[in-house]
């Protein structure tokens, strides 16, 4: 059973990051709709041009992320995950989480007020889990990082 699951892995590995991805383009779709129809309606606030921009940013620079992710799939797929490209990928990777975040903590103040305007305290709590998601991330492709150098040497 577990020989089945070791040969399907990179398989759902690829079928994630897909699944990951396609929100995020929906996600893109959204804020430029918002944006466009705010506009032209002429009742959106301020504040929430910032987020809109720095939205479209954090999602371009997470579909940019994706793209050294599915490389990293295709070489878990062939073994030959412990190399020097491998490390280079998962630095692309640590660096676009940690973009992510510091973009994301930027943004608070704006998601604040979004909070305060509509009456809804859990939408910070939301922004604040999905910084500490992107931190994680970070963190966890440090790790690995970490432990292929290990190897390497």
């Amino acid at each position: 059973m577990f020989k089945k699951l070791e040969n399907m892995s990179p398989l759902l590995l690829t079928i994630s990051l897909v699944c990951f991805s396609l929100p995020a383009l929906f996600f893109i779709g959204f804020i430029g709709y918002n944006l466009l129809s705010g506009t032209l309606q002429g009742i959106s606030p301020w504040y929430l041009y910032p987020i809109y921009f720095l939205m479209i940013v954090i999602f371009s620079i997470f579909l940019y992320a994706l793209v050294p992710s599915y490389h990293l799939v295709t070489r878990i797929k062939n073994n030959q995950f412990i190399t020097e490209e491998s490390l280079s990928l998962l630095h692309k990777i640590m660096m676009s989480a940690f973009v992510i975040t510091i973009l994301f903590i930027i943004e608070w103040p704006f998601w604040y007020l979004v909070a305060e305007n509509d009456d809804a305290p859990g939408l910070i709590l939301l922004i604040l889990y999905v910084t500490s998601l992107s931190f994680t991330v970070s963190v966890f492709a440090l790790a690995l990082k970490r432990v292929i150098r290990n190897q390497l040497n």
